[in-house]
């Protein structure tokens, strides 16, 4: 019964102290700058821009690519989970990724591009670009971390030594430099049709 009570005094607390962090879902409302940052790059920085849209399916606008490969998303206001693309500029295949959460890193490569596509059962990304607000809620996160880990292991002979151990293609953190990861996504885009 002590149980019962504490988690009533909790709700109770939290109704009579509006807006101050009680529940909630971590999205929206907060005057707080959140923004995604990363890095997007198919072996070379993707010449573009990076849009998103929040689980709403509000428009996050876009943002250049650096020539480094580097962007820096606002989201301030937007609600998780977030889709992002990277769209290049003289054309190609567009690249996808996505954000739990409104505010950290999130990178845009082709590894995160597969992952999405096997979690999704191969939707259409493009279609669910714009769509997002309809089918946000079909992504599951385990399953999500699951096909991650099944492109890794695919590509586990080039990535050995390349880079280290527990590299998340949607969270670590890497230069387009030519070494590491972008060593492999530069031998993977030269094999590439």
């Amino acid at each position: 019964m002590r149980r019962s009570f504490s988690y009533l005094t909790a709700l109770a607390l939290c109704a009579s102290v509006p807006l101050a962090g009680c529940g909630g879902d971590g999205g929206g409302g907060g005057s707080q700058e959140t923004s995604l940052s990363g890095v997007a790059a198919t072996g070379a920085p993707i010449a573009g821009e990076v849009c998103g849209v929040d689980r709403d399916g509000d428009d996050l606008g876009c943002v250049a690519v650096a020539a480094d490969g580097t962007f820096t998303l606002p989201t301030t206001g937007a609600r998780g989970p977030i889709l992002v693309g990277a769209f290049p500029s003289g054309g190609g295949q567009n690249q996808y990724s996505y954000a739990a959460e409104r505010d950290g890193v999130v990178n845009i490569n082709p590894f995160t591009t597969l992952s999405l596509l096997l979690a999704t059962d191969y939707a259409n990304l493009d279609t669910w670009f714009d769509t997002w607000a309809q089918v946000a809620r079909e992504v599951d996160e385990d399953v999500l971390a699951d096909a991650a880990d099944a492109v890794l292991d695919h590509f586990a002979a080039q990535l050995t030594g390349a880079v280290a151990g527990g590299f998340d293609p949607f969270r670590s953190s890497f230069a387009t430099d030519g070494t590491g990861f972008d060593g492999v996504l530069d031998a993977r885009q030269r094999t590439e049709p």
